[in-house]
């Protein structure tokens, strides 16, 4: 993962995965099905990167990003909610395994604490920065939609208890008497700030700060977390 910022929107397609296995999809039989239903998701997520909210977003102009017919486009979901859907949970699942790869002890070896968190804060910019149109629709919706609140839930429980695994092992470089819960607190506290500002932008202060001053001031969060008596 690289530090990326909130606004490169081009990530989520490096995201998606060749087949696709979901309660929201139906099943593809033929290798063509599977490019086709491929499309119809890229296409999705091109058209989130462009607007700001997945309702402005018509079943006809994902059809024509993806050069496939309408009627095709019904033959795999039932709604276009159905589509969505299926790009959050291969978003999520794809962000979920590369933070139980990334926040693992050993990737971290004799880091400082001002390079954990500094990693750490990196990490989560830059997969909000892969996921950020997507994760902005399914943020929106995620207060009456359980298939979206399960899929980010994911996500955040990978990332936290990956985060406290790697300050447990280092916790001779904190001053939290509990490591573990410090990362959870933290990861907590740096996903719902990250949220907020994916959500609303510049509407939220202080959040409106440019890139370089929001990440400066979610390093300071964290750290004061993990390292209240430093």
């Amino acid at each position: 993962m690289v530090p990326v910022t909130l606004a490169d929107k081009t990530g989520p397609a490096r995201l998606l995965v060749e087949r696709t296995s979901s309660e929201w999809v139906r099943q593809p039989r033929q290798a063509r099905s599977e490019e086709t239903l491929t499309r119809f998701l890229t296409a999705t997520a091109e058209l989130l990167g462009e607007r700001e909210r997945f309702d402005e977003v018509s079943v006809a102009e994902i059809c024509r990003r993806a050069g496939r017919t309408v009627g095709s486009f019904y033959a795999r979901f039932d709604d276009k909610p159905s589509v969505l859907r299926v790009l959050v949970e291969q978003v999520a699942e794809a962000l979920r395994a590369e933070a139980a790869d990334y926040w693992v002890p050993e990737n971290f070896g004799p880091d400082s604490v001002e390079e954990i968190v500094g990693r750490t804060v990196d990490a989560v910019l830059s997969a909000y920065g892969d996921a950020g149109a997507v994760f902005h629709a399914a943020a929106i919706d995620a207060p009456h939609d359980v298939a979206f609140r399960e899929a980010r839930l994911a996500v955040w429980v990978a990332c936290a208890e990956g985060f406290g695994s790697v300050l447990t092992h280092h916790r001779d470089k904190i001053s939290h008497p509990d490591p573990h819960r410090a990362g959870e607190l933290a990861m907590t506290a740096l996903i719902a700030t990250v949220d907020l500002r994916l959500i609303y932008g510049e509407k939220v202060r202080p959040l409106c700060a440019d890139d370089e001053a929001f990440r400066a001031d979610l390093i300071e969060v964290v750290t004061a977390i993990i390292d209240p008596g430093r």
